[in-house]
């Protein structure tokens, strides 16, 4: 049994609102969940405003039935500083579930993976993902970044930021590992949706349990996220996507190697002679604490029950 303080565990957990991302407010218009507004921040007053406009009131249940014009705001001002929303996967979930259909259907345009770098990655490097969503006001996607750390000893915090600002999540010195992209101008309707997202990350928070060095980890975040989207939605990538780096998730998603290969092909440089890899690959496979395959395959077997994606309905987001 592991033991943190009550202020660590409320710091990792607890949701920090700075206004970064406009998908937060449409989904707060229906959510019960009460979320408290950082005032620390630059872009806190329009995001305020647009919650206390929009989030279910007990003693106003008309809010309930608001619409919010984003258009007709005005945007929060420029900042250098890395402003993100900040979330628990429980509270995410909780919120896009609340949500109106025409927003849990808004589509995944791209999943990507990334190793952290810079001088203080450490031997063993944090890996996370990030999701792009298909922009409510069809502008540029907004931006999803999914994190798995521990607290304390070995107790699991499962984090996701929001942000338009795709530099705010991702620093220069980080390594895109992997991705899938949809094709511009590709259709969206078989490819994974926001609702589908919530239900990953419902299972993923459902069986991390605790944090393991050789186990649960960052490393089984970012796979479970990258290759069970790649398997649960293979047509849809195969045929409206771009795959980064091809040829090992290409051979995946034909079963000619295992998670566990692909992974490292995707995470070691280009040039590396052949056999460091094999070394590497073995290494990696006698200290992990399971198979990565068996993990994919429960995880994809009850990836169900969601909104399939759909172009966004501007008129029923109540965007002109």
């Amino acid at each position: 049994m592991s033991f943190i303080s009550s202020s660590a565990a409320s710091l990792a957990t607890s949701p920090s609102i700075t206004g970064a991302s406009s998908l937060l407010p449409l989904l707060a218009q229906t959510s019960s969940l009460s979320l408290q507004i950082s005032q620390t921040r630059a872009g806190t007053a329009l995001l305020a405003q647009l919650l206390e406009s929009s989030v279910i009131n007990p003693h106003h249940p008309t809010h309930a039935q608001q619409h919010l014009d984003l258009d007709s705001q005005e945007a929060p001002p420029h900042t250098s500083s890395r402003r993100v929303d900040k979330l628990p996967f429980a509270d995410l979930v909780r919120m896009i579930r609340d949500a109106p259909a025409t927003v849990r259907s808004l589509p995944i345009v791209a999943v990507e993976s990334f190793q952290k770098g810079g001088e203080n990655a450490g031997l063993i490097t944090h890996r996370y993902s990030v999701v792009a969503i298909m922009h409510p006001h069809g502008g540029p996607p907004t931006f999803m970044k999914l994190h798995l750390r521990a607290v304390g000893v070995n107790v699991p915090v499962l984090t996701a930021e929001l942000s338009d600002d795709r530099s705010a999540l991702i620093r220069p010195c980080d390594r895109r590992l992997a991705a899938l992209e949809l094709s511009p101008g590709h259709p969206v309707q078989d490819g994974p949706s926001l609702d589908a997202l919530a239900k990953l990350l419902d299972i993923i928070q459902r069986r991390v349990v605790r944090y393991e060095l050789f186990g649960r980890n960052c490393f089984w975040l970012a796979d479970l996220v990258l290759f069970g989207s790649a398997l649960k939605f293979r047509k849809h990538w195969l045929a409206e996507g771009r795959i980064f780096p091809d040829q090992p998730i290409w051979q995946y998603l034909r079963g000619e190697i295992d998670v566990l290969a692909a992974t490292t092909q995707c995470f070691l440089p280009l040039g590396l002679p052949w056999w460091l890899r094999i070394v590497y690959a073995a290494l990696r496979g006698t200290v992990w604490a399971f198979n990565m395959d068996a993990e994919v395959a429960i995880v994809v077997s009850e990836w169900e029950d969601y909104l399939a994606a759909a172009p966004p309905n501007y008129a029923l987001l109540g965007v002109e």
